[in-house]
């Protein structure tokens, strides 16, 4: 059946609990999982920008989301390692995440891609929420929207 699930992952409660769902659907499939964080890039520079400053503000943002980043996926790998579940974590840089989620999905070749939403998405039948709603018309990958 599945045995490779990817993960978006955030450091919201939300992608906590699509980790620990994805985590516990691994292990019982025996299964692996990779996670996966998505971190924005640098604000586009303004006329105002001198070169210098704006390569400060850059190596900056760089740092700060490098570190997010490594930290949310950090989070992730302690509790598969306590579940035994072989875990590998990605990040992308990218303004668009459903973008990089596809993208991601596509490129590693998994099995099924987990999220949770609020279910605040347009769909009347089904209660997702943007982000899985756009994935659901986007990728060729099954999507498990958790509530």
């Amino acid at each position: 059946m599945f045995k490779h699930l990817r993960v978006p992952i955030d450091g919201s409660g939300l992608s906590e609990r699509a980790a620990q769902v994805s985590l516990g659907r691994a292990a019982r499939l025996g299964a692996w999982v990779t996670a996966f964080s998505v971190e924005p890039p640098p604000a586009p520079p303004t006329v105002a920008d001198e070169a210098v400053a704006r390569a400060r503000h850059s190596a900056r943002h760089e740092a700060r989301t490098c570190e997010h980043a490594e930290s949310v996926r950090r989070r992730f790998r302690e509790p598969a390692a306590a579940l035994g579940v072989a875990a590998e974590g990605h990040f992308a840089r990218r303004a668009g995440v459903e973008d990089a989620i596809v993208h991601a999905a596509a490129s590693c070749g998994c099995d099924l891609v987990v999220m949770v939403t609020r279910g605040r998405g347009k769909r009347t039948r089904i209660p997702v929420g943007s982000h899985p709603e756009s994935l659901i018309d986007r990728t060729e990958r099954p999507l498990l929207a958790l509530h």
